[in-house]
């Protein structure tokens, strides 16, 4: 094996057993781009933040009893996202994917929410009326 491949995979092993916790690097990632493409944008990256952080199980509330976002918190955990830029470059160097293209599938992820939002809507009166462009989805057991 080459030496520097060696010495890398050696150095993600240590890191893996150190306990870095790789969820939290791509909810970061998926929450700040979500930033700039308004409220439906803040949906679709809350969303998939909390997927991409939690996904080995323990999904937590949206909101603990007093109020706080235990994703929010995690994310502005400083001491969990150290290596947070050197993370981030690593993953687009190995995926051998660009930002932009991400990017590209964040927006179209937007695109869709929008599509839903509307169709969730009884017209276009109670859009008008609307204060938050959040929406609670629910799922119920069919009988």
């Amino acid at each position: 094996m080459n030496r520097n491949l060696s010495e890398a995979k050696e150095g993600i092993e240590s890191k893996r057993q150190s306990g870095i916790d790789h969820g939290v690097y791509g909810a970061k990632y998926i929450y700040d781009l979500s930033g700039k493409y308004g409220p439906n944008g803040r949906i679709v990256g809350e969303l998939l933040a909390n997927v991409i952080c939690y996904h080995h199980g323990g999904l937590p509330d949206a909101e603990d009893f007093n109020g706080d976002s235990p994703l929010l918190m995690r994310l502005q955990d400083e001491n969990r996202l150290t290596d947070y830029e050197q993370v981030k470059v690593a993953f687009f160097k190995d995926l051998q994917i660009t930002e932009q293209e991400i990017e590209q599938l964040f927006k179209k992820s937007v695109e869709e929410i929008k599509l839903l939002i509307l169709k969730s809507s009884t017209g276009s009166e109670a859009k008008n009326k609307r204060k938050s462009n959040f929406v609670y989805l629910s799922v119920h057991p069919t009988n």
